[in-house]
């Protein structure tokens, strides 16, 4: 019986959401949508859980953070495919997103695939509170101007 591998088992090594969650990384079912960032040389894919998740570390709680957002980076240069169709309400639709070597895909609550994504790597970043700070560390994380799809 094949076992399901964690989705931070696709992500790069010593990528920062690796270290975060090392045992248990939090389900990617019924997360909000919140944007695709385009900025430089990368897509950057926006989620937001619902809640923090089990297992956050003491000092989010201890700095009060309340949410948690997830950032995954894709390296233009290193998109196999991409294919965006459809629309979500991002208010009201959640999302789930599933990982399997080398393809990231993210349905609609409805079940229908809005974004796939096939790649040859697969950056992953935690941002709790990100409202606060959200848009800074896309900016900084790409060096660049921040352009918002």
């Amino acid at each position: 019986m094949d076992v399901e591998r964690p989705w931070t088992d696709f992500i790069i090594r010593g990528c920062p959401a690796r270290r975060t969650f090392p045992k248990n990384p939090p389900s990617l079912l019924n997360l909000q949508f919140l944007r695709i960032v385009i900025l430089g040389s990368g897509v950057n894919v926006v989620v937001r859980f619902p809640s923090l998740p089990e297992g956050t570390p003491a000092k989010w709680a201890q700095l009060k953070y309340h949410q948690l957002d997830l950032v995954f980076r894709f390296d233009l240069p290193k998109i196999i495919h991409f294919d965006l169709q459809g629309c979500i309400d991002y208010k009201y639709d959640p999302v789930n997103i599933h990982f399997s070597e080398k393809k990231f895909s993210m349905m609609s609550a409805s079940a229908e695939e809005v974004l796939s994504l096939t790649f040859l790597e697969c950056y992953a970043f935690f941002v709790p509170d990100a409202d606060l700070q959200l848009s800074d560390f896309i900016r900084d994380l790409a060096g660049s101007d921040l352009e918002t799809y």
